[in-house]
């Protein structure tokens, strides 16, 4: 079974990039575990074009854009996300925050990582090969809590 998880995290207050550099890493990092992987920066270059186009945007036309965007997200999250990672500074994120009450207020698992989980180098074998949670496992255990 292929876990769908969602990308939750601090875009427009991180520097001039939207943080789309750490979206990114962490996407190709759990769509290397198998993930099938919503990559919010992925959404936004699909709808708006690429950083420099989106950068470019005025703070009206962006904030109209970012609502769109969310509503997809959000949508996203309700239909299909069976787990939520959340980036470094997700609390000072208005965004991550309303993602993270929507995935708590539907029982999604969520899981805070720290940048210190992403490497340049692979995982050694030792420690299961893995960066992220194994969210198989996490809904295997949500499934046998909810029948006991």
């Amino acid at each position: 079974m292929t876990v769908h998880v969602y990308i939750a995290g601090p875009m427009s207050s991180v520097g001039g990039n939207f943080n789309f550099p750490l979206f990114d890493r962490v996407a190709d990092l759990l769509r290397a575990q198998g993930a099938y992987v919503f990559n919010p920066a992925d959404h936004a270059r699909k709808n708006l074009g690429t950083l420099e186009q989106i950068m470019k945007l005025d703070k009206r036309e962006l904030r109209h854009a970012r609502k769109a965007l969310m509503l997809d997200e959000m949508i996203w999250i309700h239909n299909y996300a069976q787990g939520v990672v959340l980036l470094p500074g997700w609390e000072r994120s208005p965004g991550a925050k309303a993602e993270r009450e929507w995935a708590l207020a539907l029982g999604i698992p969520i899981r805070e990582i720290n940048t210190t989980l992403l490497p340049i180098e692979p995982l050694p074998k030792a420690w299961g090969g893995k960066w992220f949670p194994d969210f198989k496992s996490i809904l295997d255990d949500s499934s046998k809590q909810a029948d006991t």
